[in-house]
């Protein structure tokens, strides 16, 4: 220790909350500018973190594990005025990520620089962290000056991976809310980190509001929303209102939304071209054109309800269709799906979704050269199927023979029934699924029963509930 009238020197080791440190201390006796300033540098085990109170958020793996070497200075101003540079030095520790596949691995280069300032009337801490491989966050803290609380955080810049963002969190409210205004999101490690958790496991995210305008939003390497506009908002356990715009990477605008219908979630997805859309989402390649409404509620329980509509649109390559034809004899209309296509006018599929089944409820489509109806489910985890259904061909023909006074009647087995048709059955995986078809069902009277008057007109659409609760 050095002392003298103008002020005091002190140097040497010192205990700081529990941590070993060297220490260098100048405290002023007089005068208008810096009247204390505290120099120290230490070691933090894991232990002496935790025992400092910070205290970081359970994951597994943990976020940080290991020591972090700190430089720290604080200086105390005339005024009130109080400033804080520290330097952490986290090469040493074990950073992860992992829901967002970003791990970095001890002796790794990492660091972080706080540059605090304290004033009566304002207090703010501006944050730049930078770790190997390609992490960078620059934020600003806003604090309450009275409690020390976070308030708001100003995001410059925050990236990993394929994702950058920039924007606002506001802590004010009753849930914090956060406003992106520029950036690239990347799912695509979420999505598959998601897949890794028991099927119990509880959505650990809290209530919060998002509004954000985004360059892209990224779900693989072929599902790309771009021009993203979106606001979201969910309670402690699940997403509440949605409302989200894009544009399907080299395809069409598409929409979503999300809301209240009275204990339940009714939403919507619509795009004007279901086929360019699906493709560019890479959910399915081989359809082309069609508008696509997708409507329905979810209960608390995350039970779907609803139905898929799409008009106007053709099926090309599809192979598990391809090989029931071929086993069905239907070369003609074969040729056509691998050529041309197969043209559509009307799909209509109602559905209850529980992850990971879809269960189709007489899914049902027609168009000139074929009508076909499917029920069963399919499981989108492991993508296999298990469906049953009738294929008529030349619809049109059977459609106009069973309109025939009289004697279509008697032919077809009553109005609205088809002539010609087989009964089908596809299981297994969708890569090698087994077909079976029943050619005694050709030519059977009535055994096309309902799927030809399915879309003749309101009287069959007012049959089934109104999806949403009627809003």
């Amino acid at each position: 220790m050095t002392l003298d009238r103008r002020g005091m020197d002190v140097k040497g080791t010192a205990t700081l909350g529990g941590v070993p440190a060297s220490l260098e201390w100048r405290e002023a006796f007089s005068g208008d500018g810096v009247l204390s300033r505290y120099h120290a540098r230490a070691t933090v085990t894991e232990a002496q973190r935790q025992a400092l109170g910070i205290v970081l958020p359970a994951t597994q793996p943990p976020l940080a594990t290991g020591d972090f070497k700190a430089d720290v200075t604080v200086v105390r101003e005339a005024g009130d005025r109080t400033t804080l540079d520290a330097r952490l030095d986290l090469s040493p520790q074990a950073l992860s990520l992992a829901a967002l596949d970003w791990y970095k691995a001890p002796g790794a280069s990492a660091s972080a620089r706080l540059l605090g300032r304290f004033t009566p009337g304002r207090a703010t801490v501006d944050v730049n962290l930078t770790a190997e491989p390609g992490l960078e966050l620059k934020v600003m803290v806003a604090l309450d000056p009275e409690t020390r609380a976070v308030r708001r955080l100003e995001v410059e810049r925050a990236a990993v991976g394929q994702t950058w963002l920039t924007g606002a969190v506001d802590l004010t409210g009753p849930v914090p809310a956060f406003l992106v205004s520029d950036g690239v999101l990347d799912l695509e490690p979420v999505l598959k980190y998601r897949k890794t958790l028991p099927k119990d496991d509880p959505d650990t995210l809290p209530a919060l509001t998002i509004d954000a305008g985004l360059r892209a939003v990224r779900m693989g390497e072929r599902r790309v929303l771009e021009r993203v506009s979106a606001s979201l908002g969910r309670t402690n356990t699940h997403w509440r209102t949605a409302l989200i715009r894009g544009t399907v990477q080299g395809g069409p605008p598409l929409s979503l939304t999300l809301g209240p219908s009275g204990e339940e979630r009714a939403f919507s997805l619509v795009t004007e071209d279901g086929g360019a859309a699906l493709r560019g989402l890479d959910v399915i390649d081989s359809l082309g054109g069609g508008a696509l409404r997708v409507e329905g509620v979810i209960d608390d329980a995350g039970l779907a309800r609803g139905r898929i509509d799409m008009t106007d649109f053709r099926l090309t390559q599809a192979p598990v269709l391809a090989r029931l034809l071929s086993v069905a004899g239907l070369t003609g209309i074969l040729d056509a799906l691998a050529g041309p296509g197969i043209g559509f006018s009307v799909l209509r599929a109602p559905f209850v979704y529980k992850d990971p089944d879809l269960v189709l409820k007489d899914a049902r489509a027609y168009g000139m050269a074929l009508g076909l109806s499917a029920r069963g489910t399919i499981n989108l985890e492991t993508d296999t199927l298990a469906l049953e259904g009738t294929l008529a061909p030349a619809y049109a023909i059977n459609r106009l023979v069973g309109q025939i006074p009289l004697v279509g009647q008697a032919l077809v087995g009553g109005e609205g029934e088809g002539l010609i048709g087989v009964t089908y059955s596809v299981n297994g995986t969708l890569d090698d699924p087994r077909v079976g078809v029943n050619p005694l069902s050709a030519l059977t009277p009535g055994f096309l029963r309902g799927i030809f008057g399915l879309f003749e007109g309101p009287a069959q659409q007012t049959a089934e509930p109104p999806l949403g609760g009627g809003q």
